[in-house]
């Protein structure tokens, strides 16, 4: 995947070389980022599908550049595939588009993925490892960089386990980082069943927390954290 990214993005640099506006500070890496996210976003269809019968295996990191088009990629193509009144696919591809931009207008001397308290530097994803290390889920962590503020998987690896193994490594980081008792989640109704499937129960008292910009409900399930000895 990495490295038919790489090829589109290097054709895309040449072609930038070639022309008469071409610079020296093209060769900068935040330039070269750029243009590799931009490749990624046009990336053509279909992408890949899971193999059945195959092993799974997941492993977790942050997302690099190229990955980070990917994914707005394939929610852009979710985004289609779900017409309204299901929000959920365009507040996903929403945070990846601020991603995106912050990419386009960091300047050169800073690197995106780098910079303090940016929405790229909460990025983790859920990697199929059997694919390549193909990005099929993220989650985007809240300050603290443990706590899920959005989520979301590729359309066609719902139901893999991916979603699951990357909530359950933030809530492994939460014991590790955090003196709560519980893990707290703001969620859609429409999934709150996907929350209780992980152990995680709604708190009556806390259950409705109202969006200013859209007036959609809220819910707010909560796991009790369980602390290594």
């Amino acid at each position: 995947m990495s490295s038919h990214l790489e090829r589109v993005s290097n054709d895309l640099l040449r072609q930038w070389q070639d022309s008469d506006d071409a610079d020296d500070e093209l060769l900068d890496a935040q330039k070269l980022r750029a243009v590799a996210l931009h490749a990624a976003s046009v990336l053509p269809s279909p992408l890949p599908s899971p193999v059945p019968g195959s092993p799974i295996t997941f492993t977790h990191r942050k997302p690099t550049s190229l990955e980070l088009g990917y994914l707005y990629k394939w929610l852009h193509l979710d985004e289609l595939s779900h017409p309204p009144p299901n929000p959920a696919p365009y507040y996903s591809r929403a945070v990846l588009t601020g991603a995106l931009q912050h990419v386009h207008e960091t300047p050169c001397s800073v690197p995106c993925l780098r910079s303090p308290f940016h929405l790229c530097t909460r990025l983790l994803c859920s990697y199929r490892s059997d694919m390549g290390d193909f990005p099929v889920s993220f989650v985007v962590l809240k300050e603290d960089g443990y706590s899920i503020d959005a989520i979301g998987t590729y359309s066609s690896f719902r139901g893999t386990g991916a979603a699951k193994s990357l909530v359950e490594y933030c809530i492994n980081l939460a014991v590790e980082r955090s003196d709560e008792e519980y893990y707290e989640i703001d969620s859609l109704i429409s999934s709150i069943l996907f929350w209780r499937k992980l152990g995680f129960e709604v708190v009556p008292a806390r259950e409705i927390v109202k969006s200013k910009l859209k007036e959609l409900e809220y819910h707010r399930p909560m796991r009790k954290i369980i602390k290594k000895k």
